[in-house]
């Protein structure tokens, strides 16, 4: 089992905005992911995904330190997964360690891609 000093970047957490409250909720909980390591939030609930180019830009400032020994697990937009997924490939020589969520034993599996 992983330990604890390896990290889990999420490229965005799924929220919805709450107009009572006014503020971003998290729409998941992603503390069975934390089991992998530490969680690192890598962009606001509220970042805008039509502008691609600053989102990327600050992608690959979150994960600038990322290694083989991380993980990245597969949640928020899609295009920012992909995104985070080419970044963590291209940082590890094509070592991707995605945690994914299984629904029939509710808990994230790692898959750990080579490209």
């Amino acid at each position: 089992m992983p330990n604890t000093k390896h990290r889990v970047f999420a490229p965005q957490e799924p929220s919805r905005f709450d107009v009572t409250m006014r503020l971003w909720v998290p729409t998941m909980n992603l503390k069975p992911a934390e089991k992998f390591g530490e969680l690192v939030v890598c962009l606001p609930p509220n970042a805008n995904r039509l502008q691609s180019v600053p989102l990327i830009a600050a992608l690959e400032d979150r994960l600038k330190d990322y290694c083989e020994d991380d993980y990245l697990v597969a949640i928020g937009d899609p295009t920012l997964i992909a995104a985070a997924a080419c970044i963590c490939a291209r940082r590890t020589h094509g070592v991707l360690r995605l945690l994914k969520w299984d629904r029939l034993m509710s808990d994230y599996v790692l898959v750990e891609v080579r490209v």
